[in-house]
């Protein structure tokens, strides 16, 4: 202890966190503003792919959904909304091939059946 100091403890020194030598910059990615038309779009043409899956057994009737779902999920894309808008690509893309080669099948099936009548 000493006599000038009035209190009975000596103050302990001030620690500060060390300093390092390269100062590294972490941005994250700004998220980007979905607006609702933009979110509804891509729910809407995801609902389109389904559909078209669905309805893809009825002599390529999917066709027209499948498209409608995939312009949709494109533009849902553009405006932000990525999980909805990748699931309608994924969906509509299926639902256009299924229903082109099933359309494909049943007039093959119909050729082949009325030349064997």
């Amino acid at each position: 202890m000493t006599e000038n100091n009035n209190t009975p403890y000596e103050q302990q020194p001030q620690y500060q966190q060390p300093q390092s030598q390269a100062q590294y910059e972490v941005s994250a990615a700004e998220p980007v503003a979905v607006s609702k038309g933009t979110r509804i779009k891509a729910i809407i043409g995801m609902a389109l792919g389904i559909y078209s899956i669905v309805i893809s057994w009825s002599f390529g009737v999917g066709i027209p959904f499948a498209v409608a779902g995939l312009i949709l999920s494109i533009m849902g894309a553009k405006g932000g909304e990525a999980k909805f808008s990748k699931i309608g690509k994924i969906t509509s893309i299926i639902g256009l091939i299924a229903s082109v080669v099933i359309g494909f099948i049943m007039i093959v099936v119909t050729i082949v059946a009325a030349m064997a009548s």
